[in-house]
């Protein structure tokens, strides 16, 4: 049987001029295009393979085959053919419609009227029919909108309904589909579609699906700012996405040739569809910009080999993970987390940056310290402190003039005496952590009875100013673990209503407070982390009532305690409170203005002090009387005057001599022997020392550290 290659099959019928050649390959193993025009080839097909479609495609696929296969589609490189993954389609000139159906006359008659009529219609060799729409020239095509753009083209050319059989699952919307030459190539249609249609046709798919690439998003306005720079006057009406202009960075005029897109412009008049901003403003300009991006969006994001910390809405700084550090740089700073066409990702640079430039080695609060991170011990750390000190008012005045509550409550409460040292506390507390520059301070007790208004002055006044409080009771008192919360709060509030006081109570709360007090650091742990080294400079308010018990919780006070503490005797209020739905909103009106004299004032000269407080201590006498008292010096005075009693009856007599000489002289006694079991010369001499600073002892001192020890003079109290 011989080939099928009649000058029927290769005729044209109704032949009109020419208007383009078609990339062409001679099977489906071809690669290298031929231009050629279609209508023109003479198809020499083995006659038994007619009908035969299995080994008519197998015979096409040989390599060997001398046949045609067309292209609506032209490749980035133009002589090799169209590939979605090596040589992707850069331009498109025709639509190509394949009916997969055995098409008559009658149903040939319905292409007529179609509105826009095909350029051309050949015949398969399975009996189906194709037709072909030329455009008025090759236009601008990228896959990434293939199936929106042939969406559009079948609503518009009706492509389905002119004839039955439309191969819509193998060959229909595929701008990189080869097509069987066939025969029997008929001219249909003069007309061609104008660019302007076809444009048309691709913004709407544009707009349907949406454009995207691997460039980065930069805000229009920007954009615009730098073309009205470098193009002045190229651009008239707004310029936002889906504005329509001119091709303007090739010189084009055109004002509707191009269309705004969020990453770049799309071109139907260029030699490429889409253009992006580096394309069309340059590598230099558009990676300033993507570097400027990401610094802004890590400008508050640190790194600690474990977590990521960012500050959250609250202006709190919180750890996250990579996943959840990277959902929200894409999320929340707009970063590209795809890379580029260079394979590069904005979020992955951006994490890349905070590992090397923004790593720390820690997190720990540095209280009212204005800065990100600090050093402390050779360690890079993280400040996540988040207490601010009350914003002061504007308007100074005189003590109590712009918060006469406050003020008459202060100065009822203290006297004029104790309120200069209070103050003075206050000042260098409040005054140093508005600064940012917070500096060491003694901790405080405020004595009083019962409704003195200890706990309202505490947390209605003095925490507002530093940014609120934390109870210290269980730490301090009772030595339990570290409250991470607390090392955020520069006031630490004990109430000893809160604490079951004891002998031994007292004596680790002494030592705490002298630690505390003298060297405040502390390791701070984060859950789930390791411990970190660091500083609290803060104060310590202790409110105790004023009855015998609640006393004992004040330290013994050595000479080496009392540079540390200060203790205020609070009296009580002049007048009673107005209820707390009145009184709280006029104390929180009045505050800024306490703040404000607080920083104006002058301190009083005789209040100074030139060393690491800054404020000479003060301790209430008759509070210290009642603290020796409660301490053993009572108990010890009890067994002084009992001596006394025994070994003289002269109601005015004196003793002078060294702790030694008397305790030596008192163990002489056989009655006193046992009461002086629980002592020896090193624990009575402490009492004594006591006593010497309390009134109404009748022990003072004669010769402090003299060659022998202190000589102490007792003098015989008169019942």
């Amino acid at each position: 049987m011989g080939n099928i290659s009649s000058g029927r099959q290769c005729a044209v019928n109704d032949a009109l001029y020419e208007i383009m050649d078609y990339p062409t390959i001679e099977n489906d193993r071809g690669t290298i295009i031929t231009k050629a025009k279609p209508w023109e080839f003479c198809p020499n097909v083995p006659a038994n393979l007619l009908g035969d479609k299995p080994n008519y495609l197998k015979w096409r696929g040989n390599k060997d085959t001398k046949h045609m296969l067309f292209f609506a589609a032209e490749g980035v490189s133009a002589d090799v053919r169209v590939n979605k993954n090596t040589n992707p389609v850069r331009s498109l000139f025709a639509i190509v419609a394949d009916y997969d159906f055995a098409i008559t006359a009658d149903m040939e008659a319905n292409i007529k009227k179609a509105a826009i009529k095909p350029t051309w219609m050949s015949h398969t060799f399975s009996g189906g029919r194709r037709l072909v729409w030329e455009f008025e020239g090759p236009v601008p095509f990228d896959t990434q909108i293939q199936k929106a753009f042939y969406d559009v083209v079948l609503e518009e050319l009706s492509v389905d309904k002119l004839l039955p059989g439309l191969d819509v699952d193998s060959s229909w919307g595929k701008a990189t589909r080869g097509f069987d030459v066939g025969h029997t190539w008929t001219r249909y249609s003069d007309d061609v579609i104008s660019t302007n249609i076809v444009s048309g046709w691709l913004l709407n798919a544009v707009k349907r699906v949406g454009f995207h690439t691997g460039e980065t998003n930069i805000p229009l306005d920007t954009v615009k700012a730098e073309i009205d720079k470098r193009w002045p006057n190229v651009w008239s009406g707004d310029f936002v996405v889906n504005a329509r202009g001119p091709v303007f960075w090739e010189g084009r005029h055109n004002p509707s040739s191009a269309v705004v897109m969020e990453n770049g412009m799309f071109a139907f008049s260029s030699h490429k569809m889409f253009h992006s901003w580096r394309d069309i403003l340059g590598a230099q300009w558009t990676d300033q910009f993507v570097q400027d991006k990401i610094g802004s969006a890590i400008a508050n994001v640190y790194y600690d080999s474990q977590h990521y910390w960012r500050k959250f809405n609250d202006n709190a700084w919180m750890p996250c993970n990579r996943d959840e550090m990277a959902i929200w740089l894409v999320q929340n700073r707009n970063l590209m987390g795809k890379p580029d066409d260079r394979g590069k990702s904005e979020m992955k640079s951006a994490l890349d940056f905070v590992h090397n430039e923004r790593r720390i080695d820690g997190v720990s609060p540095s209280l009212f310290d204005s800065r990100e991170t600090f050093e402390f011990m050779g360690r890079r750390l993280l400040n996540i402190a988040r207490s601010r000190a009350l914003q002061p008012a504007t308007e100074t005045g005189k003590w109590g003039e712009n918060f006469p509550w406050i003020g008459e409550f202060l100065t009822t409460g203290f006297g004029d005496e104790q309120l200069a040292y209070y103050i003075a506390w206050a000042k260098r507390f409040y005054g140093s952590a508005l600064a940012g520059d917070l500096q060491q301070g003694q901790s405080i007790f405020i004595v009083g009875d019962v409704n003195a208004g200890k706990t309202l002055m505490a947390t209605h006044i003095i925490a507002p100013l530093v940014g609120g409080f934390g109870d210290a009771s269980d730490y301090i008192s009772e030595g339990k673990e570290f409250n991470k919360a607390l090392v955020h709060k520069a006031l630490w509030l004990i109430d000893d209503a809160s604490i079951a006081i004891n002998q031994q109570v007292r004596e680790k709360f002494g030592e705490r407070i002298k630690r505390l007090v003298a060297n405040p650091t502390m390791v701070y742990r984060q859950m789930y982390q390791d411990g970190e080294l660091t500083r609290w400079i803060g104060r310590l308010l202790i409110l105790l009532n004023a009855d015998a018990h609640s006393i004992k919780l004040i330290p013994d006070l050595s000479a080496s305690l009392e540079d540390k503490i200060m203790i205020f005797r609070m009296g009580q209020p002049s007048k009673p409170y107005p209820p707390n739905h009145i009184l709280e909103p006029i104390i929180a009106a009045e505050l800024p203005h306490l703040a404000r004299y607080l920083v104006d004032m002058e301190t009083p000269a005789h209040v100074v002090r030139n060393d690491r407080f800054g404020v000479v201590g003060y301790i209430d006498k008759d509070t210290r009387s009642q603290a020796l008292f409660s301490s053993g010096v009572g108990g010890a005075l009890e067994i002084i005057d009992l001596w006394f009693k025994r070994s003289s009856e002269d109601p005015d007599a004196t003793w002078q001599g060294t702790i030694t000489e008397w305790f030596f002289q008192a163990q002489s006694d056989p009655d006193l022997r046992p009461m002086l079991s629980k002592y020896n010369t090193v624990t009575m001499g402490k009492r004594f020392a006591e006593a010497s600073t309390m009134d109404d002892t009748g022990i003072s001192i004669t010769n402090k550290n003299g060659r022998h020890g202190t000589i102490y003079l007792i003098k015989r109290q008169r019942e």
